[in-house]
């Protein structure tokens, strides 16, 4: 009797797994909106992992703007592909990597490449046909900031960039990552926690008044510049720590609504749409079934 309820028990707790690894999957393709793929990227001696989200929109007779997003020191791809998600659910085709050195990319940190292969992640999606290679964005978290730095530095298209604990500092003033200016990088998105140690806000503000055009203290929150001159600029704070930062729903938030404000032109209307990747982080993600 007693073995009978066991086995009953151990195939309710299956299907409660399995359908958690059926929604999770659902969920990472906004159910049927998106394809997510993994894929392999060359680079230098080595090759990128990275996760591929692609909006259904994006055909080679109507190419979307993308945008690539580097994670922080020690993490890997998965930690911004909510932001990944939520992007793609909008029509952006987005792709989220392992840096050289971290995660199942090769390479290391000692490469000699400041964009740690982000260049050579930017080059991959301007490669594919759905993608307008004039409309690039770049996300970095971190030393994953500085990377994105150095990629807008080095890439002409792109367009709008987003710095999130990071991309401002004494590691990222290497002439290789470029001055930061009140043109460069275009249309920037400075975001951090509140409760972030690497930063003093008070400091944070006067480095980058001269980059934002004013000389008087920075509003939180406040537009400067504008998108139509590739010059906006934005200092935006919520209260959390380093670590949590790409994961807080409202820099997620804040992130895809600084990107679809770039790109508004060049997107179609999705409504105001709520944030799904909530729902999945409880749920096991498995990239490697693929329902239909």
């Amino acid at each position: 009797m007693h073995l009978r309820r066991d086995y009953l028990n151990l195939i309710v707790l299956l299907m409660i797994f399995l359908g958690a690894i059926y929604t999770a999957s659902r969920l990472d393709a906004d159910f049927g909106h998106v394809k997510m793929e993994e894929v392999k990227i060359p680079a230098t001696g080595y090759e990128l992992s990275g996760l591929l989200y692609i909006p259904s929109e994006a055909r080679p007779d109507s190419p979307r703007p993308a945008v690539v997003l580097a994670h922080g020191i020690s993490n890997a791809k998965e930690t911004l592909s909510g932001i990944a998600l939520e992007l793609s659910r909008r029509g952006v085709v987005a792709l989220t990597v392992d840096l050289s050195g971290h995660g199942d990319s090769g390479g290391s940190l000692s490469s000699g490449d400041p964009s740690l292969g982000l260049i050579d992640a930017v080059n991959f999606v301007k490669s594919e046909l759905y993608v307008d290679h004039s409309l690039i964005g770049v996300v970095g978290h971190s030393l994953g900031a500085g990377a994105a730095r150095r990629a807008a530095y080095e890439d002409d298209s792109v367009v709008v960039t987003v710095f999130i604990g990071g991309g401002v500092g004494e590691r990222s003033e290497d002439p290789s990552y470029g001055t930061l200016s009140p043109t460069f990088p275009k249309n920037l998105l400075m975001a951090v926690g509140e409760q972030d140690i690497l930063f003093d806000l008070q400091g944070l503000d006067a480095s980058l008044r001269q980059v934002f055009g004013t000389s008087e203290q920075i509003t939180i929150g406040r537009l400067y510049g504008s998108f139509a001159s590739m010059d906006a600029r934005e200092l935006f704070v919520t209260p959390t720590i380093h670590l949590l930062e790409p994961i807080t729903p409202a820099l997620v938030s804040e992130v895809v609504d600084w990107m679809s404000h770039a790109f508004a032109s060049s997107l179609p209307d999705t409504g105001r749409l709520g944030l799904n990747y909530l729902y999945r982080e409880t749920a096991p993600a498995c990239p490697e079934i693929n329902f239909p």
